[in-house]
């Protein structure tokens, strides 16, 4: 009586004589070599070796737009379902420690800019200020009484206005110092642009030739701080 079985490869269904009971023979459609059992083996065909075939499908498949038809679920991924086509996946959010130290490294430039431009013209407006009571005295002695009454008045107002620039740039400086401890966003969008005031150029309008290349500087700084001041993640670190 001839043994049938499948081949283990290419699941073809081979036939040969019971002499061959136990030997091994070759498939004529793949060429490979598979062992030929006792008895014929009528059950289903193998799967290729060390490969597993998955659950069985069903017999018929429902149409996908059929009544009967139900909407399967999205597949769950690592973080939850996928999300519709078009939509960015939500991440999840940063520790707020790394999000205090992103603030913190892209705000210490500009900070340290405001400082260091407030500070030299703090200087400057005290220096001026020193001069400037230095002239009045001068005039008032040289002028007489009358020209000692406009030059005192002259100058106090000049002193006044250089004092009130010494003021704004104290508020700055108060502003930087909180930006650089991620502290009071609203100070610090404030203090950023007073900086884009050009407070040397009002108090002496004389000089304003001479100090507007000065304000270019603290322009530039002042919109590199509000650029950064801008950033949401720099914004959600004072939040934090």
């Amino acid at each position: 009586m001839p043994i049938e079985f499948y081949c283990t490869e290419c699941r073809c269904l081979l036939r040969t004589g019971d002499e061959t009971a136990g030997k091994q023979a070759r498939c004529p459609e793949c060429g490979a070599i598979v062992p030929i059992p006792e008895v014929s083996v009528m059950a289903e065909p193998p799967t290729r070796a060390g490969k597993d075939r998955g659950p069985p499908l069903p017999e018929t498949l429902p149409h996908p737009y059929s009544p009967d038809s139900t909407p399967q679920a999205a597949p769950a991924g690592p973080q939850g379902p996928l999300p519709p086509p078009g939509e960015e996946p939500d991440l999840p959010p940063l520790p707020v420690a790394e999000i205090r130290a992103y603030a913190v490294g892209r705000l210490v430039g500009p900070a340290v800019a405001l400082i260091a431009l407030c500070g030299l013209s703090i200087g400057f407006q005290l220096f001026m200020v020193a001069m400037q009571v230095i002239g009045i005295g001068i005039a008032g002695v040289a002028a007489g009484e009358q020209g000692a009454a406009r030059a005192v008045a002259a100058g106090t107002m000049a002193i006044v206005l250089r004092l009130a620039a010494v003021l704004v740039d104290l508020v700055v400086i108060v502003g930087a110092i909180r930006m650089m401890r991620v502290q009071a966003y609203g100070l610090a969008m404030a203090s950023a642009a007073l900086v884009m005031v050009p407070m040397s150029c009002l108090v002496s309008p004389p000089m304003s030739i001479c100090c507007l290349p000065v304000w270019f500087v603290d322009l530039a700084a002042a919109v590199w701080a509000l650029v950064v001041l801008a950033d949401p993640q720099v914004r959600s670190a004072f939040r934090g």
